[in-house]
């Protein structure tokens, strides 16, 4: 399998490699309780994508008051080490500051890096954002406003 996510293994549209970057809330909106469950869902994302510098490439940015850069697109692309850095995340509470953590995305984590190989192919840019409300997670939207099924690619109209 290269570069596509589990559920989309035989769709010949699902084979462009993806820069995919996960705007996590951990604002005072999430409950500290809540938090694991945060956690958890960005593994259960994560593991359905082949992470790897040359197929999908994993970016965290974690926001409430502030936002912070928690993995990088250039940084090391396992699913081992994207759910390494998800388990070190803390809840920090505070305000939403989504804003932010948009402006860190597009000025620290999309910025250009080669993809492993020689090849020059295109990839796909997705931010996904995220937040709770009251136990429910927010449904996932890139910034263009389209809708993601669990895979992550845009959802087929009609």
């Amino acid at each position: 399998m290269s570069g596509v996510c589990a559920a989309c293994a035989d769709r010949t549209d699902c084979r462009t490699p993806l820069d995919l970057v996960f705007l996590v809330d951990d604002s005072s909106s999430i409950l500290p309780s809540e938090w694991p469950d945060v956690q958890q869902f960005l593994v259960n994302t994560t593991r359905l994508f082949e992470v790897s510098s040359s197929d999908t490439r994993i970016g965290i940015v974690q926001y409430s008051t502030m936002a912070n850069v928690i993995y990088r697109l250039t940084d090391l692309q396992s699913q081992r080490s994207v759910t390494g850095a998800i388990n070190r995340m803390r809840h920090n509470g505070g305000s939403t500051n989504l804003a932010a953590a948009i402006r860190l995305a597009f000025g620290q984590v999309f910025v250009p890096a080669p993809r492993a190989g020689a090849a020059k192919v295109p990839y796909s840019r997705v931010v996904s954002f995220m937040s709770w409300w009251r136990g429910t997670l927010v449904e996932r939207r890139s910034l263009a406003g389209e809708r993601f099924p669990s895979c992550g690619r845009p959802a087929a109209d009609g």
